[in-house]
Formats: structure tokens, sequence, C-alpha cells
């Protein structure tokens, strides 16, 4: 796996590693070291190395519980003998739960509200949420404050399907929390980098040699 954060950094997460994909034709269920839950807004993407004798397909990306990626597909391996074994496998990416806080009661909000309803699993004193929609679904996010506070929206963070977003509640005491809502969508459509799938380098011939040492005339392709 692929952990991505916002600003770019990509991080290797260990998957599965299969010596030998004909081993067996059982399915494969792997579910990865949990994440704390500030990680569920980054992007995550399976990064599978195949063979001359073995090919990956994946198939859209799910969601679980707290933002979870389900990532699925199947391993189509060939055997010595010419038999073709295929193997479904699923990828579980967990993330930690919220911890509740005491800090600053009167900064407390009075509600998050998703599409003008309460948002799921509210407690005042949780400040950390993670809701999912759909590809194309709109999302409206408002916090509801108490008398006497303050409410300031920080910038929006962004990345290939996730949206994450701060608000910062100072109190009449003045004690202040940051309540933070992820959204991850569900998406059917790859992202770029998801789908890109760059061409096999092609043995043009080697009819001709080289000006000299420093002329390989090599073009990328992508």
């Amino acid at each position: 796996m692929e952990h991505r954060t916002a600003d770019g950094n990509t991080t290797p997460i260990p998957g599965i590693d299969l010596e030998d994909a004909t081993a067996a034709d059982t399915p494969l269920d792997v579910t990865l070291p949990t994440l704390p839950h500030a990680a569920a807004g980054d992007q995550y993407t399976p990064a599978v190395t195949g063979g001359d004798d073995a090919t990956v397909t994946l198939k859209p990306t799910g969601l679980g519980d707290d933002g979870m990626r389900v990532f699925t597909g199947t391993v189509k391996a060939t055997r010595t003998d010419g038999t073709i074994v295929t193997r479904e496998f699923t990828i579980r990416q967990p993330f930690d739960k919220p911890s509740r806080t005491v800090d600053a009661p009167d900064a407390a909000l009075d509600g998050l509200l998703v599409n003008g309803k309460p948002i799921q699993g509210w407690d005042p004193d949780i400040l950390e949420y993670t809701i999912t929609a759909g590809e194309d679904d709109k999302v409206t996010v408002s916090p509801r404050a108490k008398a006497g506070q303050t409410v300031k929206a920080s910038d929006t963070t962004l990345t290939a399907h996730s949206t994450v977003q701060h608000w910062t509640v100072t109190g009449p005491d003045g004690g202040n929390r940051t309540y933070t809502v992820t959204l991850v969508r569900d998406h059917k459509t790859p992202t770029a980098d998801e789908a890109f799938k760059p061409s096999d380098p092609k043995d043009t011939g080697g009819t001709r040699e080289a000006p000299g040492p420093d002329t390989a005339t090599l073009k990328s392709v992508g």
C-alpha cells in the first residue's frame, strides 16, 4: 500500500507478499495495522508488483466504519503446467477511533450538522469525526455554537478523494477546542494516479550503434 499525505509525502505500508501465488486458490484477507484517526483523510493506493505469469486486477475502492479503506481484486497466476489460478483478495486499512477530551468545557460545541442533521456519533467531548459520501453527493457540514462562543473555520485540506475541515471554538471563558471533520468519498472512477498504467518498454531492434556514449535518444512515455 502507498500512504500519501496532502503535502505529497508517500510512505509504503507492507501488505501481501506472495512468494508463489499458485500455491492455493483460497481468498486472501489482510487487515493492515491500525493508523491514527487523523490519517483517515490521507490517500491510500494499492501498489502491486506482478510478473509474466501473474497479473493483478483491482476493483473500485470500498469504505468501512470510521473511514476504513477496503481494497478488493483478483490475482491471476499461471502454474508451470499451464493451468490458471484466480485468487480473490481483500485488504483493509483501519483507523483508530477518536479519543475524548475534557479540556476547555466552555468551548464545547452544541453540535455538528451534516446536511442539516446531527453528525453520526455526536459527543461534544469527541473532537474528530469521519463521514463518508458518494462520489457526487453534496455535503455541507455546519457547527452549531452555544451562546457566547465564537467559531472560526480553518482552510480546507484536500487529497484525491477526501476533505478535512477544522473549526476552532473559543468559549466565553477563553477556552479553545478544535473540532475536525474528515469527509471520505467513495469513488468508482479511479483518480489519475490510480488509473495511470505506463506501457511496457519495447525493444526497437538495436540495429544501429549510438553515435557516442552520451547519446541514447531515449524517449519517455506517460
